[in-house]
């Protein structure tokens, strides 16, 4: 039971038996990890520290907190799915757009190419006008996701930890666990999370979303430019 634990620093546990900090006896410790840290990778890391391991066992605690455990794991899968699922429909959404803004330009092709400008400055132009519109686009969505990703990870986690809490609750009674501390951390989940547009993640996005825009204009324009200024300006619509 809660009530029958004292919560205390060390220094006072310590002279509750008659000792110091320095020569107290510690029968346990718990660390703590980030939540997307693999824990045995991190177990091995820390048995190779030069510290007497006959004398202490180091076990992992999400056995004590399993839906917790469950749930955060979920919460990291689904963010990997959400962020891999959302980068390939705005890129074939994107690809599909570039396609019919240049194909709509064919009069503008025929017309540039009569007046006797080259295929390489058309496909420059093409490609100039694309990044003066992506800029601030990139800008733009940063911003708007900052706002939308608590939103929607308020969403998920609701999903998530309502599926995670009736498993839970099913195994706790088929346990037995009686009421209290221990019946409580085995059935905690996660109840609020921190979103936060990682840098990392961002530059992914600029980088593919402005591979995607060079590559669609270059294929796209030569599509046009390998036609004649005639063909283009007769084939409308």
């Amino acid at each position: 039971m809660y009530e029958d634990t004292l919560i205390s620093d060390l220094d006072t546990a310590a002279k509750l038996y008659g000792n110091t900090v320095q020569t107290a006896t510690y029968e346990d410790a718990t660390f703590f990890a980030k939540g997307d840290q693999d824990l045995d990778k991190l177990i091995e890391k820390i048995k190779a520290l030069d510290i007497p391991w006959n004398y202490y066992d180091l076990v992992k605690s999400s056995s004590n907190y399993p839906a917790l455990q469950k749930s955060i794991s979920s919460m990291f899968q689904v963010a990997n799915y959400l962020f891999i699922g959302s980068l390939i429909f705005a890129s074939l959404l994107l690809t599909l757009l570039l396609v019919l803004w240049l194909n709509a330009r064919r009069r503008e092709v025929g017309i540039l190419l009569a007046l006797g400008l080259s295929k390489v400055q058309i496909a420059g132009q093409f490609v100039a006008e694309l990044v003066m519109i992506s800029i601030p686009a990139f800008l733009l969505s940063y911003g708007v996701a900052g706002l939308l990703a608590k939103a929607v990870g308020d969403t998920v986690l609701k999903n998530v930890t309502s599926g995670i809490a009736k498993q839970m609750a099913q195994e706790s009674s088929a346990a037995n666990l009686g009421g209290g501390a221990e019946a409580e951390s085995f059935s905690k989940t996660l109840t609020d999370i921190h979103m936060d547009i990682q840098p990392s993640q961002l530059l992914v996005i600029v980088l593919v979303g402005g591979l995607l825009l060079i590559l669609v204009s270059i294929l796209s324009s030569q599509w046009l430019l390998h036609k004649k200024p005639k063909e283009l300006l007769v084939d409308v619509e």
